[in-house]
């Protein structure tokens, strides 16, 4: 071959190979820009799914709680709030049932993308769906029959309860029995349902320890504040609209004197010649001596004691009457941490 004909021979070959190269860089950017569009998305549904989570989990700050205790079951607020980026996500918060709740959050991925949503479950405290988790005038893991010797008394129907008459008549209209073991899960969780038993005890605004009794503390007609006054059992008196709520993380001996409310004790209550009438919900032992008596509910970890002198009798109203004066630190929503992210579509 003469010289003229190799050299255009390598010419041909560097531009096929020329034209190779540009091909396969071609390919690279074509890639390259396919793997950019990608990550851009990605980023892009991670921005939504944070803001929808952001707007969920932000739903406790975002919400009065006080505005939720006349929503009706299937009905809840709704509103907007700005995400990451600036993406605009819209939420909502239905009531499922008495105590649960649902915080939804729907935000579109950019640019004009699909819609992502988001939900948690979440709980409230509310004073007729805790009684209504009472399946006995008294509740307790460990009942010792034999150890209750004076009056135990269940619910026989709907008892009258003045403002709270109309959804004390939807609980217990068969009544309730005097007495139940407690199992399940009723028998691990806090004594507020989940939430559990330091968070209580924290957002209880006045605590009591070792022994004490509980007086009506007035002056010229107006009831004071004190850690041992619980109110007044007897009607048309200065304390009489008190319901005290009352936290202990030890032990409790309560001596004579009277009150009303909510008593969460850690560990043992004594109850020795005291009228009680509310709620008492114990870690450890309840124990009835001396003439004492509650008008209410209780529930106990551990046993129910009642001596011959002593008595125990089941009230709705009393119970429903003392839930309703819930501190506010335990009116709010609670994220229920074990129930994790719903699948939703």
């Amino acid at each position: 071959m003469s010289a003229l004909g190799r050299r255009g021979s390598v010419l041909v070959v560097a531009v096929l190979v020329l034209l190779a190269l540009e091909l396969l860089a071609h390919g690279v950017l074509l890639m390259a820009t396919r793997q950019l569009a990608a990550s851009r998305a990605d980023v892009g549904i991670l921005r939504a799914r944070a803001s929808a989570r952001g707007a969920v989990t932000g739903l406790p700050l975002a919400v009065a709680a006080p505005s939720l205790d006349a929503t009706p079951v299937g009905a809840g607020p709704e509103g907007t709030a700005a995400g990451s980026g600036g993406i605009s996500v819209r939420w909502r918060l239905r009531r499922l049932t008495r105590e649960a709740w649902m915080g939804e959050a729907r935000a579109r991925v950019p640019p004009g993308g699909w819609e992502l949503r988001e939900a948690r479950l979440f709980w409230r405290l509310d004073p007729a769906g805790r009684v209504a988790s009472f399946s006995a005038a008294a509740e307790a893991v460990d009942p010792r029959l034999a150890e209750i010797v004076g009056a135990v008394r269940g619910l026989e129907g709907p008892e009258p309860c003045g403002e709270w008459t109309a959804v004390l008549d939807t609980l217990f209209p068969a009544g309730l029995p005097a007495l139940a073991r407690l199992t399940g899960e009723a028998a691990t969780l806090g004594p507020l349902g989940p939430l559990p038993w330091e968070a209580v005890l924290a957002a209880i605004p006045v605590s009591v320890e070792g022994r004490g009794t509980p007086e009506p503390l007035d002056s010229a007609g107006v009831c004071l504040d004190g850690p041992w006054n619980w109110g007044d059992v007897e009607p048309e008196a200065p304390c009489t609209d008190v319901l005290a709520w009352r936290g202990a993380s030890g032990s409790l001996t309560v001596e004579g004197g009277s009150g009303q409310g909510v008593l969460i004790v850690r560990g043992d209550v004594e109850l020795v010649g005291t009228r009680y009438r509310g709620v008492i919900l114990a870690g450890g032992d309840v124990r009835l001596g001396s003439g004492a008596s509650v008008e209410g509910l209780v529930r106990t970890l551990g046993a129910v004691q009642v001596d011959a002198t002593s008595s125990l009798l089941g009230s709705a109203c009393s119970a429903l009457r003392a839930m309703g004066a819930v501190p506010d630190a335990l009116r709010g929503l609670e994220l229920l941490e074990d129930a994790g992210w719903l699948p939703v579509r």
